[in-house]
């Protein structure tokens, strides 16, 4: 079953190099954005598993988790991936 109910992918951004992270307001709500590193060949994969099946990713920040619901990963360079996603509650 995919949305809502499914387990989001976890990530501790502790395991990674977390840069040019943004913000955006729009219609559709809020979208984080960021560029993580080394991303191994598993976790890419795993990413983009999540990516087909609609699944929300969940990064773990020291202070406050982040929950993106239709999330875009893409490839940039060896072991680099920029990540997109809407903010979802991290309370769902």
């Amino acid at each position: 079953m995919d949305g809502p109910l499914t387990k989001a992918l976890e990530l501790n951004c502790a395991d990674y190099h977390v840069t040019s992270p943004s913000i955006g307001h729009g219609g559709k709500g809020s979208v984080f954005e960021c560029t993580l590193s080394p991303v191994t060949d598993e976790t890419l994969a795993a990413l983009e598993d999540a990516v087909r099946s609609n699944r929300r990713i969940r990064f773990g920040f020291s202070k406050q988790p982040l929950v993106l619901e239709r999330i875009e990963v893409v490839p940039i360079g060896p072991g680099l991936v920029r990540i997109a996603g809407r903010v979802v509650d991290a309370d769902w």
